[in-house]
Order: C-alpha cells, then structure tokens, then sequence
C-alpha cells in the first residue's frame, strides 16, 4: 500500500522543482547467487551467535543435487553459493541477505548522496522498499544521482553475488520531469522506462480514473482460468469446490488493497454464475436457476455461501483500516481483534435483516448430514427448485413433454422424480416402508416430515437414494436404459458404502495401494510358492454380451493357466465384476491351489465382499457367494488393485 501511495503521488506530481524517478530493481538468479560468505557477515553484523550461524550455514551448505537423464543419473552436484529455493528457511536467509542492500541504501541517504521520496510535509523520506527480487529504489532524477545509485548497485551486487538484470529492470519518473530528462536517466542506468500498465507485485503500479479498464486484468485471470477447466468432467459439487476455493480468492489480493469499482464485482460475478451453470463446454452459459444474491446467502438460509465480493471488499479494506487505528490498547481491551471473515458476517447479517432472511434448523440439519457432498448438492438443488425435471425445464422455456420418462404417465416434478413416482416409491420402500407415504405438497415438506421422524442412518440412506433415484432417471432420459428397483437400491448402498470407507483412513490402508517410484503401480511378483490369479470384466454393448479374462502366475512371472468366457446380456458393470470374482474363486478351487492372492480393479466388489451388510439384489447374491467361496479358502486373499497392475487380465 505505500508502493501504490508513493506511486500515486508521484504521477499526480506535475509542479515543483523537484523530480524523481522510481528504479524497480529485479535481481537474476536472487536466490542462486548469494554469497554464503556475504550472509555469514550480515548474520554477525546483526548480532547473530556464532554457533547460530554456523548452523545455519550447515542447512545451505551441505546441500546435494543429482541430475537424472534417461536412465543415467549425473552428480553429485556440490554447490558453492546460493540458497534453495521452496526451503522455508530460504525467506528469512533472504531477507536477512536484503537487510545488508537496506543499510547500504540508508548510508547512502545519511551522508546526503541520495534523496527519497516525501509525499507529504512531515512524512517520512522513503528511499527503497524491498520484497525478493523484485523491488522498488526511490530517489531524485538528476544525472548525479543516476550515477551514485549505479555505484550502489555495483558495491552491492560485488558484496553479495547478486546481479541487477538490467533488461528487466524500470524506470517510472514523476509527471514534472521532462522527457529529455527521461532519456538522460534511462541512458545513464542503461534501463527502459516502464510503460503505464506496469506491475507491482501482481497489482497495477499505478491507478488512474478509468479503474474499469485498470483492474479489467482481474476478470481475465478469472475468465482465463475457468477456460482451462472447459475439458474437464465436473460434479456439482466438484464445482462448489473450484469457485469457493481457487476462482473466489483469485481477486482477493486486490480487494485488499484497492476499493473494486461495482461495475467490476457485478462482471466477475456473471463469470462465477456462467461456470456454476454452465453443463458442458460449448455452451456460453447454462439455464440460469437462481439468482446470485440467494446463491450468495448463508448455507443455514439455503444459499451455498459464496461470497459477495463487494461486501468482502469491503471488510478486506477495514482490516487495513482497523491496522492504521492508533488505539492500541482501547482496540484491545473493547474490540479484541478484528477478523475480515467477522465483518463479512456482520455485513450479511445487516442484509439478512433487510431482506427478512432468517436461519432455518432445516437447511443446518441439512449440511449436517453424513453423506457424500455430491448428495448434498443434489438435495439443495431439488430443495431450491434447480433441479431439470421436465415440468421445470418448461417453466424455463424449454419445449420438452412434461410427462416422467419413467412411469410416463403424471407431470414429472422434483417431487413426483425423487418420492410419489411409481418407481421411486417402490425403491423407497425398499429402505423406509411406510415413511415415503407421509403425504405432502413439496419435495421440501416431505423431506422436512422425513428429518422430523426418523433417525440418522435411516435419514442418510434415504438421502443418497434420492440421488441414486436421480441418476437412474437421467439414465433412461440421456440412454434410454430403465433400471430395475433393486439395482437403484443397490447403488445407492454401495455408494453410501464406498464414501463411507474412504472417510476412515485405515479401510483404504487395506486395499493394498502400491504405487512404484514412477506414479503407476504395476503387477508385482507374489511371494515363494504362491500363484497370483487377476481377474478383469469386459463389457461389449454394441454385440449386447460381456465376459471375464482370468491369468494365473507363479513366483517368478510365469505364467500357469488362464482361462476367458463370454455370455450374452448387459449386466451392470459391478455385476458383471462379482460374476468373474465368482468364477475366478470357484477356478482357483477346483485347481487346487492353496496359496493364492486375487487381484481385480473393481473397488465396489472388493468393499462389498469384505463388509458385513447384505443386500437382496442380484448384485447381493453374487456377493454372498463370493464370501461363501472366500470362507472355504482359507489361505487365498483378494485384493483391489488399480488398472495399470491388472493389464494381463483386462
């Protein structure tokens, strides 16, 4: 912020006989060519113990590099200089190295050989503002100036082993000085005058009248990075994730320090809604559901929280005006501290009042729920009428029938999809008997009637079956392929299963993960006198068969007996896997083999062997056999296993 002042003062300075030019100083290499003798001197200097710096040069000096090419791997590489970067102990030694180039700029300034900038009458002299490699060098824009600030560089960069990378380096001048006086400078320091859109620190150095097209870098690096996730398949809540956590904080550094115009806020916002809404890449923009103030508002008042970035412009602001507050101590003692995340609260909650907006036990029992996010985004959507079904797609002016691709018979709306649907009634009741009867007008009522009386599993199970029931009708509206009720109820509990497992750390410990040192795991030789048999299903939609690939190896790679099969239909994939788990068990048995491992990639089949709930589906039975089988081994174990190491039998 005193860069952005000084700069300011300095372009608006146009009388006067007093010129100055700003030097913006980048350093080659800043952190490859410190002189480890140099940060030993500056370490003393400032007081450091001897047995401090010595230590501290052992982390610098003992470092090793090796350089790998192909197979060949060169070094080891002994350095002699220099710190490494991504260390976090590089910052402080590189501040402590810039703390040397500051004293000298300061003995400079104390025998009169060099004149900073004031901005006011009274303020202080500011001479130079440091920040790594790139930095700003304040002082008068006369020739003899010029040619004291080149012998400070030099003494510097002789000092320490740093270099000033002249073709990078700036010159900005104030409004008084003359253009010859421009050219006198630039020759005498052999830099380029910077231009009027330079940057400082990822900010624009200087802000005129027009910020619209000053700050118009921040909805191109917004616009910018929601492009390159154009080829990306995005869940909802994959979505909710990038736009809170990567798109939101992208003009936060800005909003720090400067005021955004509304203009600008309101632009990056139809940004944000274009990539919330957006379904698919050749689309500009999707159907626009909602409103982004109700977007905006609090998850507990059934928005999703992101945030407005005019209001948190505005608390990112007080913070720094709060840091210049000089009552210390009555800041202290009445207010405590002050939090940008606070003021924004207290911002939403003034709108709140306005607007009526109260908080609803609904929403936070809600986003309290145990269940994947996925299925919480789903709810909301349904709960806040976001959701496509055909009688909403034609409140948005598209012309589709309004009848359920299901049942074809009544309108199809969020509630008729997901609860008084044929179909979703019966999978329903496969899971809560007589609680999807509660008669009710919404989905919203109903699903409030649902929190009211039941308990938590019960209402988790029936959540995720909502979005098992959702998924299963897009599958017969985009492939025309009408699932069977138990295959739904089925899905939904592997699901459920499957998150569940991946929250607890040591269910995924178990499925052997073994990735070698390139990222890919590969087949492994199984251990003395045990075979290892891998599995893999194949399905062939188009000639409507499926079949399985088994490949049985020893100790050492080779190979003992395989065995493949094809049968006509379309199971489900996770149907078609438990068939050749199945077979491959029931293979292995009548082989004999007593030491045997089994590997297959299907990570649902593997969970639903090893755990203890039965399902009455034709994926259920499969399992049961399966585990029936797997008892009757006793020195067999099967394991999941990623594709890349299941090749052989895929």
């Amino acid at each position: 912020m005193v860069a952005f002042k000084v700069m300011h003062y300095l372009k608006r300075k146009t009388k006067g006989k007093q010129r100055y030019m700003v030097v913006k100083i980048d350093m080659s290499k800043a952190y490859d060519c410190v002189e480890w003798s140099y940060l030993k001197t500056v370490m003393r200097c400032m007081g450091f113990a001897d047995c401090s710096i010595n230590l501290l040069l052992e982390c610098v000096s003992t470092v090793r590099y090796s350089v790998v090419h192909g197979v060949h791997m060169m070094g080891p590489i002994v350095p002699s200089r220099g710190i490494r970067q991504g260390d976090p102990l590089s910052t402080y030694l590189f501040i402590i190295c810039a703390e040397g180039f500051s004293t000298l700029i300061k003995r400079y300034e104390s025998r009169c050989l060099l004149r900073g900038c004031r901005v006011a009458r009274g303020a202080p002299s500011v001479t130079h503002m440091l920040f790594a490699d790139d930095s700003y060098f304040f002082c008068q824009a006369y020739p003899d100036a010029a040619a004291r600030v080149i012998t400070l560089l030099r003494t510097f960069e002789k000092a320490s082993g740093q270099q000033v990378n002249l073709d990078k380096s700036l010159i900005s001048f104030s409004t008084n000085t003359d253009v010859g006086t421009h050219a006198d400078m630039c020759s005498i320091l052999n830099m380029s005058a910077a231009t009027d859109n330079s940057m400082y620190l990822g900010l624009p150095s200087t802000i005129g009248r027009n910020k619209t097209s000053i700050l118009g870098f921040l909805k191109n690096k917004i616009k910018s990075r929601i492009s390159s996730w154009d080829g990306k398949l995005l869940s909802w809540a994959g979505k909710e994730v990038l736009r809170k956590s990567v798109v939101q904080s992208l003009p936060f550094y800005a909003m720090s320090v400067f005021l955004l115009l509304v203009k600008t806020c309101t632009e990056i916002e139809r940004l944000m809604a274009q990539f919330w809404w957006k379904t698919t890449s050749n689309k500009s923009r999707g159907i626009v559901w909602m409103n982004w103030d109700h977007m905006a508002s609090h998850k507990n008042q059934g928005g999703l929280g992101f945030r407005r970035l005019l209001d948190f412009n505005l608390a990112m602001l007080a913070k720094q005006g709060w840091r210049f507050s000089p009552a210390e101590f009555t800041k202290l003692v009445i207010f405590q501290e002050f939090f940008v995340k606070s003021a924004y609260c207290l911002l939403q909650d003034q709108r709140d009042e306005r607007t009526g907006h109260n908080n609803s036990g609904f929403w936070v029992k809600l986003w309290q729920l145990k269940i994947p996010p996925k299925v919480k985004n789903l709810l909301w959507r349904a709960l806040s009428g976001c959701l496509p079904t055909s009688f909403m797609l034609r409140t948005k002016n598209v012309d589709v029938p309004t009848t359920c691709p299901v049942c074809q018979e009544n309108t199809e709306t969020i509630m008729h999809a997901l609860v008084t649907c044929p179909f979703a009634n019966a999978c329903l009741n496969k899971v809560l008997a007589a609680a999807s009867l509660v008669s009710a007008a919404t989905f919203g009522s109903w699903l409030g009637t649902i929190f009211c009386s039941l308990n938590e599993e019960i209402i988790n199970n029936v959540t995720v079956l909502c979005w098992a029931l959702w998924k299963s009708r897009n599958n017969k509206v985009w492939n025309n392929k009408l699932s069977f009720v138990s295959h739904v109820v089925t899905s939904a509990s592997t699901c459920f299963d499957q998150w569940k497992k991946a929250q607890c750390s040591s269910s995924l410990s178990s499925l052997n993960f073994a990735s070698s040192s390139d990222g890919v795991e590969h087949w492994t030789k199984p251990k003395t006198n045990t075979i290892k048999v891998n599995v893999d299903a194949a399905m062939f939609e188009e000639d409507g068969i499926y079949g399985f690939g088994i490949v049985a190896r020893d100790d050492t790679g080779r190979l003992i007996r395989s065995k493949s099969s094809c049968s006509s239909g379309a199971p489900l994939v996770e149907i078609a896997e438990a068939i050749g788990v199945k077979e491959t068990l029931s293979w292995i048995k009548i082989n004999g083999w007593q030491e045997a491992i089994l590997e297959t990639d299907s990570m649902v089949t593997v969970q639903a062997i090893r755990s203890s709930t039965s399902m009455s589906s034709v994926f259920g039975l499969l399992i049961q056999d399966c585990q029936a089988l797997l008892s009757s081994l006793i020195n067999v174990k099967l394991f999941f296993v990623k594709r890349s190491a299941n090749r052989v039998a895929h």
